[in-house]
């Protein structure tokens, strides 16, 4: 008899952009993940969070998932350093700008999701591991300007 193993955390990171997430329902989306995940009985396990944009607003409200490990969106980028990536952002340094950069690899984007969705997602993506393929869009043209996106 082989031992199973152990289910892998989940990050789950809710949109929370003025333009997309709040005026979409990005709140009852992240309380729909709670319950979702408090029923299932596996809260301790999914870790939920909120990201002011992730710079698919057309698309949205956006959630990300990660199994395993959270991936940082967000990279400190030195100057003096030639550009070169230096891990997760450091907001308020003088010699960094920070810039965002593509969930890593083994995230999953989900695109307009909607209170419906989260039970699909729990069910699926966090607790089988398989992604919903039908929430995940091509990207559209993105916004040159952030502020685009409302952050």
């Amino acid at each position: 008899m082989s031992a199973m193993a152990k289910p892998l955390p989940a990050f789950v990171v809710v949109c929370r952009g003025s333009t997309c997430g709040d005026k979409r329902g990005s709140r009852q989306l992240y309380a729909a993940f709670e319950t979702a995940a408090r029923e299932r009985g596996i809260s301790e396990r999914v870790n939920l969070s909120w990201q002011a944009c992730f710079g698919r607003c057309s698309q949205g409200p956006n959630v990300r998932v990660d199994l395993g490990q959270p991936r940082s969106s967000l990279y400190r980028v030195d100057r003096a350093e030639g550009a070169t990536a230096r891990g997760p952002a450091l907001p308020g340094r003088d010699a960094s700008v920070v810039v965002a950069a593509p969930p890593g690899f083994g995230s999953v984007l989900y695109n307009g999701v909607r209170v419906s969705d989260v039970v699909r997602i729990i069910e699926e993506h966090v607790m089988k591991g398989k992604v919903v393929s039908d929430l995940v869009l091509l990207p559209q043209t993105l916004p040159k300007d952030p502020k685009e996106c409302g952050t």
